[in-house]
């Protein structure tokens, strides 16, 4: 029986043969020779080259033309070739270029300009500056010291109502707030365009004194107009400025205070 089992083959294992040689799979007939690759003599023969397969080896006329065909499309194909590798490198400098680019370099002026430049700030004397320093640090040590008297005048006041410490330091408040629109006032540039000419009140040697009202407040001034170039002229800058200091640290009730 087991004999008889092993003579017998197996059913689920068929014997199949598988051929060594390759099988040769139909393949589509080549494409027609490019007509602008053809010889002038070659080009009339459309059976020749245009056929469904490769022209025939054996026949020298057909050999001849397609050697001949073959060489001048050698020759086009390298010019198409050099071509575009010239184009190719013209390209690439172009874009060599553009990346290369950077920002523009500032022109230098000419020596003219910064002399000009330099001509433009004013130059004033030693003396003038002096002047000038003495006159700030005198005005800003005068204005901090009036600052103070009025703080301490303000608390003697205080002490003599019997404030609240709550009031006290309402008032305080107050005075701060006053001293600061004081400040800004003061720091604010006047502009004859501020005041509206009411009437004149006399004429000097360099200019005239009108009764003004200010637009914003309404409050009466008297503002003295002067034309430098005759204070210049007549060599009385000294004589005005000194005017000018008398007026503002006057405290009379006959002198009009600047």
């Amino acid at each position: 029986a087991q004999a008889q089992d092993a003579a017998e083959p197996l059913t689920y294992m068929p014997e199949e043969t598988y051929p060594l040689d390759p099988v040769q799979e139909p393949r589509c007939p080549p494409p027609p020779y490019p007509k602008n690759l053809l010889m002038s003599g070659a080009a009339g023969e459309p059976g020749v080259l245009e056929g469904a397969g490769a022209p025939d080896p054996s026949n020298p006329a057909t050999r001849s033309t397609h050697n001949g065909s073959g060489g001048s499309g050698k020759a086009e194909d390298g010019q198409q070739v050099k071509e575009k590798t010239k184009v190719s490198k013209g390209e690439k400098t172009v874009k060599d270029k553009k990346q290369i680019q950077t920002s523009p370099v500032p022109v230098r002026k000419n020596g003219r300009n910064e002399e000009k430049r330099e001509s433009r700030i004013k130059s004033y004397s030693p003396f003038a500056f002096k002047f000038y320093m003495e006159q700030h640090i005198e005005n800003v040590m005068k204005t901090y010291q009036q600052k103070l008297n009025r703080r301490l005048q303000l608390e003697q006041e205080m002490s003599k109502a019997g404030l609240s410490e709550a009031e006290q330091e309402q008032m305080r408040k107050m005075l701060n707030q006053k001293e600061s629109n004081y400040n800004r006032l003061r720091r604010a540039k006047m502009d004859k365009s501020m005041f509206v000419k009411i009437k004149t009140l006399g004429i000097g040697a360099f200019g005239e004194v009108c009764l003004t009202r200010k637009v914003d407040t309404c409050a009466l001034y008297a503002m003295k107009t002067l034309r430098k170039k005759d204070v210049l002229n007549r060599n009385q800058v000294a004589h005005v400025k000194a005017e000018r200091d008398i007026l503002a640290e006057a405290d009379n009730e006959w002198v009009v205070r600047l």
